[in-house]
């Protein structure tokens, strides 16, 4: 494993340059580019998930050791590009994309549904069992028949909880963030309570830093890439800061903060990089698929007995059927999603 994540960190360097200041540094094509990188690094880490502490490759033990660093750390850019897109949003178009939320996240859900659906057949073929509330909930992301499902529930309700900020403060920025983020707060209280394992609350405001990040922009890129001193100065302090909560992130406090902080530094560097890996542009184009039906060849590999007769064509067939997935599940998106069928209506009428 560490040998794969060598050749991939290897593949993502001849993308990127050092480019000095750019103020597009968290503009889509970046972004996108940068959540490549950790729906790949999720993509290792659910597969070593099935093997636990027993990984039968050579030279696993250093990928290990970096997989328990970054823990919940890789899908903490998801969750704050996703604020922050949404922000930049309302920042362009106003109260009418604080209005279209609500049909964002039907289509999100209908995603859901076609992915859960696949779910559903695999269970019936290998012989699982599921009730009808289990399959009906997971279309939510509240109840799972197989698939990662924390995410999706979470997600659904940061939208709604935008929506609900924004309704109620008049679309008034920083008033309506501030909601948000209050908003936030009693949704990670619900769902620590009503939830098992810290996974469903402790990066849920990387998404507030990234609403917050989008409104603050234009005074964080004045003051930090004021100067070379600054950008430095401000890095220091960050990963000063982040190191302070990685020691203690046991506590969920600290845990939570040091998510927050990984993510600003995240963009801290790319202040000074430029993305240009197609490799990173296809992963990030497709991250929905491949983050939410990975676990389908990953479970039919190990029913058909590859994962300990024959490890590393198992990984082959994981990787290259995942990717397989995606593109069938992009292609399913484009003909079956909601929102181009209620623009289409709309454009009759």
């Amino acid at each position: 494993m560490s040998i794969v994540l060598g050749i991939f960190g290897l593949l993502c360097l001849l993308g990127i340059r050092f480019k000095g200041f750019h103020m597009d540094y968290i503009d889509r094509k970046a972004t996108v580019q940068i959540n490549g990188i950790f729906v790949f690094l999720v993509l290792l880490s659910h597969f070593c998930g099935y093997y636990g502490d027993d990984v039968p490759f050579a030279y696993s033990h250093q990928y290990l050791e970096i997989r328990r660093m970054l823990a919940q750390l890789v899908v903490t850019t998801f969750l704050f590009f996703s604020g922050f897109g949404i922000m930049e949003s309302i920042k362009r178009k106003g109260a009418s994309y604080v209005n279209s939320i609500p049909l964002k996240v039907v289509d999100l859900i209908n995603s859901f549904v076609i992915a859960i659906l696949m779910y559903v057949v695999l269970n019936l073929y290998i012989g699982r069992d599921m009730s009808l509330s289990q399959v009906l909930l997971s279309f939510i992301g509240w109840e799972s028949i197989g698939n990662s499902n924390w995410y999706l529930f979470d997600i659904i309700g940061l939208y709604l909880l935008t929506f609900a900020g924004f309704k109620m403060c008049d679309g008034k920025p920083t008033k309506s963030i501030f909601l948000t983020i209050v908003l936030m707060l009693g949704f990670m209280w619900f769902v620590g309570t009503y939830r098992q394992g810290m996974r469903w609350y402790n990066t849920l405001l990387c998404y507030g830093a990234g609403l917050l990040y989008s409104n603050s922009k234009s005074w964080i890129d004045r003051t930090v890439m004021k100067n070379v001193i600054t950008w430095i100065g401000t890095g220091v302090v960050l990963i000063v800061m982040f190191i302070y909560m990685y020691q203690r992130r046991e506590a969920v406090n600290y845990y939570i903060a040091h998510a927050v902080i990984f993510s600003v530094i995240i963009c801290w560097g790319a202040m000074v990089l430029k993305f240009q890996s197609p490799m990173l542009m296809w992963l990030g184009n497709h991250i929905f698929g491949i983050y939410i039906l990975q676990r389908i060849p990953m479970v039919l590999g190990k029913h058909w007995g590859w994962m300990q007769s024959n490890p590393i064509f198992y990984g082959v067939f994981c990787f290259v059927a995942t990717i397989l997935l995606a593109i069938i599940f992009a292609e399913l998106l484009k003909h079956l999603s909601i929102k181009k069928w209620m623009q289409q209506l709309k454009s009759r009428a």
